[in-house]
């Protein structure tokens, strides 16, 4: 689950790691969920706009290579 902050399309969260300077953003997750969330502690009204969940399916196993 990929995070983007659509107002300047920053890359704000990727999984659970953090792509922005700001503390204040973190991705939520919950253990054998399927649900996330954007979590914008002391919210600002800088912060105010839509921020956009992109979800990516698995990516399928590798075909093995023999040579």
């Amino acid at each position: 689950v990929t995070w983007i902050r659509r107002k300047d399309l920053h890359v704000l969260t990727v999984g659970m790691d953090t792509y922005i300077g700001d503390p204040r953003f973190q991705a939520i997750h919950l253990e054998r969920s399927n649900d996330w969330a954007l979590q914008i502690r002391y919210a600002q009204l800088t912060d105010q706009g839509l921020y956009e969940c992109q979800v990516r399916p698995p990516l399928p196993p590798p075909n093995p290579y023999f040579t």
